[in-house]
């Protein structure tokens, strides 16, 4: 079995200027990158799908980039991979004082064992200190520094946002950051009904980086998220052209109506646990109804109703076809229950045909209620004085 040195051998065969390799001669620093971050890529791609057959080969391919890195500043004086090595050792070194209080690699494993808290606030303490130390004017000195330009957007987004809320530039928690999101959403709004394109992008990007700032208050790393989502959309997009293939027609010839019924069938949709997600919609339940879906013409017209949805919801009401089981509990046993209700209308599936809510059939309880019997006791006699 090869081993790492087989590597570093192979590598320096490849780059020989002699008897080497003439694609791997025209490398350079820059070139490889988009190497490195496609092999990344392909790691995390093999462990979302469980491939773990394949993961080794994908791992070889990562370190196959360090390996090609070394050996172009080793060419050039500056560092050898045994550098590469030793840094990233004593990094993890330092890193680590509550595994080796001693700094000793090889030294006896009996530290006091640390909370989870304590270790990640030591380990933000080494990191702000390795800052400091690599800071060309320690008076310049951001906690914002050393966050790479390279990273993916919604990657960097919520690094920075997590930087930010170190020092308490953040809020207490998610629910003003759903204002927030409404908001720029207005924005964007007013930006597209002026139809200025320079504006429409900056407030798009105010509205994605807003919601990457949800998605860190809501523990949902945005990346992985998105990348679930543009599996989901492949996943339904694939059956649509499944369905039409068996059928014999063209995905082109097709009407937009006829799309989006085979994409909103329900038996088809499956999540990675075996269950039939839950439909939903963008208004929620409104006084014990579902507003029914209205057709507009107009993107401000859609999100017109999304907010006169969100914005008469009753509190406690999910997006669920039914309540949740916490809001049955906490609500009153009123005409605009479900339970109050009949059993036949709490299990009716078709929504109103009117986008607003209708005030639901009296209840057998309301009935009985307003047809109550006057009381029988005599009325109280009047003094005849």
């Amino acid at each position: 079995m090869y081993q790492l040195d087989d590597l570093l051998h192979l590598m320096a065969r490849l780059r020989d200027p002699q008897y080497g390799c003439p694609w791997d001669l025209k490398q350079s620093y820059a070139s490889i990158v988009p190497h490195t971050i496609e092999e990344a890529y392909e790691v995390a791609d093999a462990i979302e799908r469980g491939d773990f057959a394949h993961l080794p080969g994908e791992l070889g391919d990562l370190l196959f980039q360090v390996v090609y890195y070394s050996q172009l500043a080793r060419e050039e004086g500056r560092f050898a991979f045994a550098e590469v090595v030793d840094g990233i050792t004593r990094k993890l070194l330092r890193r680590h004082p509550h595994v080796f209080p001693d700094g000793d690699l090889y030294g006896a494993p009996d530290a006091a064992r640390l909370e989870e808290a304590a270790v990640k606030q030591r380990w933000e303490e080494l990191k702000v200190e390795e800052r400091a130390e690599k800071a060309a004017v320690p008076e310049q000195l951001s906690l914002l520094d050393d966050v790479p330009q390279a990273l993916p957007a919604l990657s960097r987004a919520a690094k920075l946002q997590k930087r930010a809320a170190q020092v308490g530039f953040d809020w207490p928690e998610a629910l003003p950051v759903v204002d927030k999101v409404r908001e720029e959403l207005d924005e964007v709004l007013e930006a597209m009904s002026e139809n200025d394109p320079e504006a429409i992008t900056e407030e798009l990007g105010d509205l994605l980086f807003v919601v990457t700032n949800l998605a860190r208050h809501l523990k949902v790393d945005p990346e992985a998220a998105l990348r679930a989502a543009n599996g989901k959309f492949e996943q339904r997009f694939r059956f649509i052209e499944q369905a039409l293939r068996t059928a014999g027609r063209a995905i082109e010839d097709c009407a937009l109506e006829d799309l989006d019924a085979l994409w909103g069938k329900p038996r088809k949709w499956k999540s990675a646990t075996g269950r039939r997600p839950v439909r939903r919609t963008c208004a929620p339940l409104i006084g014990g109804h579902r507003p029914a879906p209205v057709q507009c013409s107009s993107v401000k017209g859609r999100l017109w109703l999304f907010h006169y949805a969100t914005s008469c919801s009753k509190p406690g009401w999910s997006t669920r076809s039914r309540p949740s089981r916490s809001a049955k509990r906490s609500r009153s046993r009123s005409a605009w229950s479900t339970r109050a209700r009949p059993r036949r209308m709490r299990r009716r599936s078709s929504p109103p045909s009117r986008p607003w809510p209708r005030r639901p059939p009296a209840t057998r309880r309301s009935i009985a209620s307003s047809r109550r019997r006057p009381s029988r006791r005599p009325a109280p006699r009047r003094s005849s004085s």
